[in-house]
């Protein structure tokens, strides 16, 4: 049985622990400031370099997820223009632009009325459209696969 006995702190251990104090307070203030609202500055650390003139990059407060602002078209997505290849170029007439709830933009013609993944603007589809329709694996989709190979 060990019996804990107190000692006057030094002024040592009382320098320690305002440091550390410090430290703990500076931590706390970086981390929170991930969160900020960054704006289309060009930050030396984004090896992406700066935004498309009218984009402006926001985090959703609930969930501290980034997003992107186009102020010209007046829309957002999760992807950041400078990896999706997504045109400043407006839509033809009649053509809208809107996002399916795993955030993949589709482009809808409302004069033929269809529907699809590929940006008329650049001929190709956005990476994450081609992400979701390749490897989604759904049970429905397995057992129609099952059916195919078992032919």
């Amino acid at each position: 049985m060990s019996i804990a006995t107190w000692q006057r702190p030094t002024h040592d251990m009382i320098n320690a622990h305002e440091r550390w104090q410090k430290g703990c307070n500076d931590a706390q203030a970086s981390w929170e400031q991930r969160f900020f609202i960054q704006t289309n500055s060009g930050l030396a650390g984004d090896p992406l370099g700066p935004l498309p003139d009218g984009w402006e990059k926001r985090a959703d407060p609930n969930t501290g997820r980034m997003y992107f602002v186009n102020h010209v078209h007046r829309m957002t997505q999760w992807e950041d223009p400078r990896t999706q290849g997504v045109s400043d170029d407006p839509l033809p007439e009649g053509w809208e632009i809107r996002f399916t709830e795993q955030g993949v933009p589709c482009f809808i013609d409302h004069i033929n009325k269809t529907t699809t993944y590929i940006d008329l603007r650049t001929g190709k589809p956005s990476r994450s459209a081609f992400q979701t329709m390749t490897f989604k694996r759904t049970f429905r989709w397995k057992i129609a696969q099952f059916r195919y190979l078992c032919l």
